[in-house]
């Protein structure tokens, strides 16, 4: 497209008078100095668009980089609570495993009549003690067991 534009200023300038070609060469620099101030103009608006958004990039860039150290300190913050509750849950089933292993033992001695023959209404409440202290037990264990799977040790 240039080329034709080109083409069509030399056809129009070979078409002058000689004693012509000086002011149509002027005109024509002028024209070409117009055109390139303008296009000057508008990439220092581009230049400034850019710089602009360089700006806003880098406001960006910062925000993320401290959004990124953040969520870094929450989740080890997330991750030293997880131990610590995990560790909580492990000792307290520990804990709690050991007196009602000894009152399982009580309660069953008790229903044998190692203690002395029960009435029937203390049976009725030693055995409902003792299924108490089963499901108790249980719970316990499913606790450990929920310890031993968050640990990564259960087999």
């Amino acid at each position: 497209m240039l080329s034709e534009w080109w083409n069509k200023i030399l056809f129009k300038f070979e078409s002058f008078p000689p004693e012509y070609h000086f002011y149509f060469t002027v005109g024509l620099s002028l024209l070409i100095v117009a055109m390139v101030l303008a296009r000057s103009a508008e990439l220092s608006k581009i230049r400034r668009r850019l710089q602009d958004q360089v700006l806003e990039l880098d406001k960006t860039s910062k925000t993320l980089v401290r959004r990124d150290f953040e969520l870094s300190q929450l989740s080890e913050q997330l991750r030293l609570m997880d131990e610590a509750k995990t560790h909580f849950v492990n000792v307290a089933a520990h804990q709690l495993r050991t007196p009602l292993s000894a009152i399982k033992w009580a309660l069953k001695l008790l229903m044998n009549g190692d203690a002395g023959e029960l009435a029937p209404a203390q049976k009725d409440y030693v055995k409902s003690a003792y299924e108490t202290n089963e499901n108790t037990i249980k719970l316990v264990n499913d606790l450990l067991d929920v310890s031993r799977i968050e640990g990564g040790r259960f087999e």
